[in-house]
């Protein structure tokens, strides 16, 4: 039963679909890359970034504009993964915006 507490949970690797690129097992409390989301071309969408930390509960971080002075991240609660896939989904194509 714990052994699958360090892995990634069906529900969230349906959550991000193709954009998910999850590590084979999560480090506990480390911030690890789940999921990319690149905007189409010629949209005013943004590339969105999407990691996870694992306590074993998941904790998701959507960052926007990473490494550069504009960057910015939104954090959910724990096991928000669908409601981050969201988020990430729409400021990518341009739906979502901050100002």
């Amino acid at each position: 039963m714990f052994d699958s507490l360090d892995t990634p949970y069906p529900e969230e690797i349906a959550a991000f679909g193709e954009h998910g690129c999850f590590p084979a097992r999560y480090e506990h409390g480390k911030e690890v890359l789940v999921a990319v989301y690149e905007p189409e071309p010629d949209s005013d969408g943004i590339t969105v970034r999407v990691y996870a930390e694992a306590w074993p509960a998941r904790f998701y971080m959507v960052r926007v504009l990473e490494g550069t002075p504009e960057e910015w991240s939104l954090n959910t609660g724990s096991g928000m993964a669908e409601f981050a896939a969201q988020l990430a989904e729409h400021i990518s194509t341009g739906m979502l915006a901050r100002r």
